[in-house]
């Protein structure tokens, strides 16, 4: 049974009026049944049943309850914090703020009718229509704690997807991408669950936690490549988000854990988005402490809109990756086979090695070859993979040519 799930039995209250409002709940099984007295007299407001969400009203106006929440049956709820209500609310657009604070009044204007009138649930549609508006988060509150769950039950694996020399034509190293198999709903996107992880605190223990699963497999990657004489020692690359350059801990967190892992810091690459290195100084600082430590620091999805030359010059990077938008329309469009020599040529001129993603065929993998580009990734070589096939892949590599 998950930490994060409450449990009443039949007859039970969740809360009664008066009490103070310290978190909402999604309803996951069972019935509540939500009721008030008026003149001495109970009155039902509605009942509420799965996926339906209660006592959100108190913790977005920090109010006392107004009502009572009754268990009908035995009822199993997700407890939602306050922050992670208001905090959404807060960053939400400023038409929609005022919205949620009108619905938010005509609720509480029906139900103290409703306490002076012996109304019964005709005025109870306020609060359905501002449950319309907050139900587009309940999922993804509910996905969040069940993330806090999948930290803890091993349920995020780490995927490695390889990147080859051009010259050898061998493996050089491998992207890390993290992959959540949850029991219930299956393969859950990366994009909904890391972006999620990135709006809340938890992208900083998820972030460690991939960044020693990485370093393990690295170990023994690095291994297997010795034994068969691989020209150069393997490199792992590892995507940082925002709010873990922000936090000042990681840059320590991490080399405690290559340390641990006996993982050399060199044969680690921290690799940062553009978004995140328009924010020049900040991101220089952070370089320096990562480059301090041996670690080497990337430029992902060079080519993507943000990043400019100024980008490039003023940060001190030891890798960038070309964005796969350049190598789709090479065979068809010879200006984009000119933008891309032009782009690796600029990388290259300013002492960087050069990796191009997206790589799908050997004619994609022939042009870059051609144009000294240092690495390659793409499904040419190989998707993202678990960690025993990637030992296979490392006992016996597929011929690429060379």
């Amino acid at each position: 049974m998950s930490e994060h799930i409450r449990e009443l039995q039949q007859g039970d209250f969740l809360f009664k009026e008066g009490d103070a409002a310290d978190c909402a709940y999604i309803v996951e099984s069972g019935a509540l049944e939500i009721s008030t007295h008026s003149e001495g007299e109970q009155v039902i407001i509605c009942t509420l049943t799965d996926g339906d969400i209660v006592g959100e009203m108190g913790i977005i106006d920090n109010e006392p309850r107004t009502a009572n929440a009754l268990a009908l049956k035995p009822t199993r709820l997700t407890p939602v914090t306050r922050n992670q209500l208001t905090d959404r609310i807060q960053g939400a657009d400023a038409i929609l703020k005022l919205l949620i604070q009108i619905l938010l009044d005509r609720y509480r204007s029906g139900l103290t009718r409703i306490k002076g009138e012996h109304t019964t649930n005709k005025d109870a549609m306020s609060e359905e229509a501002v449950r319309e508006y907050i139900y587009k988060g309940i999922d993804k509150i509910r996905l969040e704690v069940e993330l806090k769950d999948a930290l803890t039950d091993g349920q995020l694996k780490v995927f490695y997807q390889p990147l080859l020399n051009i010259e050898y034509r061998k493996i050089a190293g491998f992207e890390a991408l993290t992959r959540w198999i949850h029991p219930e709903r299956g393969f859950i996107s990366p994009g909904l669950f890391i972006t999620l992880a990135e709006e809340t605190d938890l992208i900083v223990p998820v972030g460690l936690y991939v960044f020693e699963q990485a370093c393990k497999g690295m170990a023994t990657f690095e291994t297997i490549a010795r034994e068969h004489e691989y020209p150069e020692p393997l490199f792992m690359s590892i995507n940082v988000s925002g709010r873990q350059i922000a936090d000042p801990s990681f840059i320590g967190e991490a080399a405690r854990i290559a340390k641990e892992t006996g993982v050399p810091p060199g044969q680690i690459k921290l690799e940062i988005t553009e978004s995140l290195a328009v924010n020049i100084e900040p991101t220089q600082q952070w370089i320096a402490q990562a480059h301090e430590v041996g670690f080497k620091v990337s430029l992902d999805d060079f080519g993507t809109g943000f990043s400019s030359l100024e980008t490039l010059y003023r940060l001190d990077l030891d890798n960038a990756k070309v964005d796969q938008a350049f190598i789709k329309g090479l065979q068809s469009d010879a200006k984009n086979r000119q933008l891309l020599r032009d782009i690796v040529t600029m990388i290259r001129g300013l002492g960087l090695d050069v990796v191009v993603e997206g790589i799908e065929t050997k004619a994609q993998l022939e042009f870059i070859s051609a144009l000294d580009c240092h690495y390659g990734q793409g499904f040419l070589f190989s998707k993202s993979i678990p960690e025993d096939e990637v030992c296979k892949l490392l006992e016996d590599p597929p011929d690429f040519g060379g």
